[in-house]
């Protein structure tokens, strides 16, 4: 990494031509040799991660005109990036965050389900993750909310430790998600939170984000804080999430979306489970549209604590030394494809998510197509950080991308689950995919996707409704997308490149 000595050149003049560099390399694709991060002392790291939150959510409009998520859309207006092609490696709460831990594919980090032997809190290596790798770069640490299915704050089935190690400060949801009424294991110690508003899950952990950020701003280590709120998935042994009181109601006379996909009239050239799937009824469509109404009631209050959290860090004088990175583990399905809240799927809905990145340096206000996976979060931190990863990471830094510009990034990404046999290759206009449901090798199903238009076919399908695997004149390309497919199945670390 190159550090430019602050005996020879003041902040803002770094910042200043690092963001020249940027914005003119990218727009002549000559690329720049200085990174956005080119800063007097390591920034901080503020990571805000949502559960179940898909990449729809972000547009969606408050009864008053204003986006839902309106303070989070802000972080990138000043200074920031919008990544518009996020993919998760697999859209599934643990995998996708044993990814996020470890900037590996699951194939190699081994979570492969939220439960089971080789699923949820227990089937990751804790001993070596990304926290532990920025300790080593001097960085203190901290965990606020949900962390991997599993995770019970000691004993059980598995013994497990109150907290994994690599976290300076642990402030953890419970066994599962909970609005009112549970627990969080505070730094070794269990304590109960009630069915007050006040006792609000989202409430309660902006509040311990802002005193974690108010005392380490007082300290000369660089902070790196994992905010995991657990809005939008729905509360533990029900059907919905429980939106914060004062945003009850404030969608209930919003109506389900009903995209092309919706409810999908012919399957017949989709995979045989999905064929078997029964039209959605009337009565079935009211529970997808309620539970879609309360999710994103339910996000109203993330967008309130990241603001809150924002707004402490410009009062302390720290936001401009702060990358804030805001994410979701997977996607949800809401009756696209006859799915009524499916995930795991190679679908837009489920492996599609948000991805704002805002921090000294980065553009202002761009808007980014090019492909990046949650296999990218930790190579970028560990970047941004200087800090040594210990094990070997799959994915690439962003940095790269905004640094070199797209000709040197990459062109296509895998999504696979290992779990249920399949592997998809996703490249800007097309995903290809092959389900092998027996594992016997022998592919049973297929899917291909076309996002523009090409010589095969006119009409562009971005809903995914047409599968054309079967159509023989992109015969030459899907074998090409399998043989790749295959590769990076089993690929580690340069050759996932």
């Amino acid at each position: 990494m190159n550090i430019i000595s602050p005996a020879k050149v003041s902040f803002f003049s770094i910042l200043v031509s690092v963001f020249v560099l940027v914005v003119v390399g990218r727009a002549s694709g000559l690329g720049a040799e200085k990174r956005p991060h080119v800063l007097q002392t390591k920034p901080n790291i503020l990571v805000f991660l949502t559960d179940d939150q898909d990449f729809s959510s972000m547009d969606v409009l408050r009864p008053d005109g204003t986006y839902l998520m309106r303070n989070t859309k802000e972080l990138i207006k000043d200074q920031g990036v919008d990544f518009s092609r996020f993919y998760l490696a697999y859209a599934l709460c643990c995998p996708s965050r044993a990814t996020y831990l470890t900037g590996q594919y699951p194939h190699n980090h081994g979570v492969l389900d939220n439960s089971g032997s080789n699923g949820g809190y227990q089937a990751l290596d804790h001993e070596n993750t990304l926290p532990i790798w920025l300790q080593g770069s001097g960085y203190y640490t901290g965990h606020i909310g949900k962390y991997m299915n599993g995770y019970n704050g000691g004993g059980g089935p598995f013994n497990l430790p109150t907290q994994p190690p690599g976290w300076n400060e642990w402030y953890s949801t419970l066994v599962f998600s909970k609005f009112f009424n549970y627990e969080l294991m505070e730094n070794g110690v269990k304590v109960q939170y009630g069915s007050d508003e006040v006792d609000y899950n989202t409430d309660v952990l902006t509040g311990k984000a802002i005193t974690f950020i108010e005392t380490q701003t007082t300290q000369e280590k660089p902070f790196f804080l994992s905010v995991n709120y657990i809005a939008p998935h729905v509360e533990a042994n029900g059907e919905f999430p429980i939106p914060a009181p004062r945003h009850a109601g404030m969608f209930s006379n919003l109506p389900l979306p009903t995209p092309p996909s919706y409810n999908e009239s012919d399957v017949s050239d989709k995979p045989s489970w999905v064929q078997a799937l029964p039209l959605i009824t009337d009565a079935e469509k009211d529970v997808i549209e309620e539970r879609y109404q309360l999710r994103l009631e339910s996000l109203a209050a993330v967008d309130d604590g990241i603001s809150a959290i924002i707004n402490k860090l410009e009062k302390l004088g720290e936001l401009n030394n702060t990358v804030i990175i805001f994410w979701s583990d997977n996607g949800l399905q809401a009756g696209e494809h006859r799915l009524q809240n499916g995930k795991r799927q190679i679908y837009e809905e489920s492996a599609r998510v948000p991805l704002l990145i805002r921090g000294p340096g980065f553009p202002k206000g761009v808007v980014y197509d090019d492909l990046i996976s949650n296999i990218d979060l930790a190579p970028t931190i560990v970047d941004l950080a200087d800090a040594k990863a210990l094990k070997v990471m799959d994915g690439r830094s962003i940095l790269d991308l905004i640094a070199k510009g797209s000709s040197e990034w990459r062109k296509d990404l895998l999504i696979e689950n290992p779990l249920w046999e399949y592997r998809a290759l996703l490249t800007k206009n097309y995903i290809y995919a092959e389900h092998d449901y027996d594992k016997d090798g022998v592919v049973d199903d297929k899917e291909l996707y076309n996002f523009v238009a090409d010589n095969c076919s006119a009409t562009p399908d971005p809903y995914q409704i047409e599968s054309k695997h079967a159509d023989t004149c992109y015969d030459q390309m899907m074998q090409a997308m399998s043989e790749r497919a295959e590769r990076l199945s089993t690929c580690s670390g340069r050759t996932c490149k």
